[in-house]
């Protein structure tokens, strides 16, 4: 990338930034796929914790017509997307083990109680604040524009909440700012060397466009994000 490519994208963003109150919007959460038909949508959200970065957090998207479903039927309609993600739970929703299969890496973790266990959350802004949720995910109601998420937790953490993977964050603190510019050229730049410096963060934070790819094509698509 250009010096001068570079001193333009900070300008820009430098100058949206200031005056950016940034709120996570559905559109503003790296989701893996959508599944489903329907003009209602809803989120999932799958922490593994291993340090409880980003790197290792992923979200699905549903789609679908009737008013409401469950906790329990989002997870069913993700797994039924045949994309790699599947669940094992007891009676009721509540989930021992997680399985999501991507580029070759498989992510799992089980309830292994009292070393490890899956933690239940809701969410009413798209993963940016979460509730411990009350029941389990065949009780859960769900409408348009709720989110659930599920954490991997050590035996001793109560507090932690799941980690919503986010577009433009590309140095993994939660928040979209101007201490995201330079992570974010360093990923179009030298996507080598991004891993290694944020190893919590996945580089495909920075693939704005959803197209795939961490390119040029991601630079307008990460201006406009200030803009929201």
């Amino acid at each position: 990338m250009s010096t001068k490519v570079v001193a333009t994208l900070a300008g820009w963003v430098a100058l949206m930034a200031g005056s950016a109150g940034w709120a996570y919007q559905i559109e503003d959460v790296r989701t893996e796929w959508w599944t489903g038909a329907g003009t209602n949508r809803v989120l999932l959200v799958v922490d593994f914790w291993r340090g409880n970065g980003q790197a290792d957090s992923f979200a699905f998207g549903y789609r679908f017509s009737q008013p409401q479903i469950t906790g329990l039927d989002l997870l069913d309609a993700v797994q039924a997307a045949n994309q790699g993600f599947s669940y094992a739970a007891l009676q009721g929703g509540y989930l021992t083990d997680i399985w999501y299969v991507k580029d070759g890496t498989t992510y799992h973790t089980g309830t292994s109680w009292p070393a490890s266990w899956w933690k239940y959350f809701t969410s009413a802004d798209h993963g940016q604040t979460w509730v411990e949720s009350q029941y389990g995910a065949a009780m859960r109601v769900l409408v348009n524009g709720d989110t659930d998420g599920w954490l991997a937790l050590p035996g001793d953490d109560w507090t932690s909440v799941p980690i919503t993977p986010v577009l433009g964050d590309m140095d993994c603190d939660g928040t979209l700012s101007f201490a995201d510019i330079n992570p974010f050229v360093l990923a179009l730049s030298y996507p080598a060397e991004y891993g290694p410096t944020f190893p919590e963060c996945s580089i495909y934070n920075a693939d704005i466009n959803g197209d795939g790819s961490v390119d040029f094509g991601d630079i307008n698509p990460f201006v406009a994000l200030f803009e929201s």
